[in-house]
């Protein structure tokens, strides 16, 4: 499981680095905070219920963006920039393994 930790944008609130970080397994699955959808309690109970997929990391909940960008479609422009980033960490990982 790679992990991606994003740059706090200038000048935005204090944020803890776990809502920072995302993750990308080896099938190519992007896992985003499911705190970044909105109470973590409750996104979690919702993607539980929809039999999704989760990956827990110092006791916080990540989720497919694929499932948050269909659950969560205000957010899109937040879920697309989450995978691409980690997409482009991805490949700047295979590119310094070669």
């Amino acid at each position: 499981m790679l992990r991606i930790i994003a740059d706090k944008p200038a000048g935005a609130p204090k944020t803890p680095q776990w809502l920072l970080t995302a993750f990308r397994a080896d099938d190519g699955t992007v896992y985003a905070p499911a705190a970044a959808a909105g109470r973590e309690k409750e996104v979690l109970l919702c993607a539980g219920f929809d039999g999704v997929g989760m990956y827990v990391s110092r006791n916080h909940v990540y989720l497919p963006v694929a499932w948050l960008r269909s659950e969560y479609p205000s957010l899109s422009v937040m879920w697309d920039a989450i995978e691409r980033r980690a997409q482009e960490a991805h490949r700047a990982e295979q590119r310094e393994q070669r």
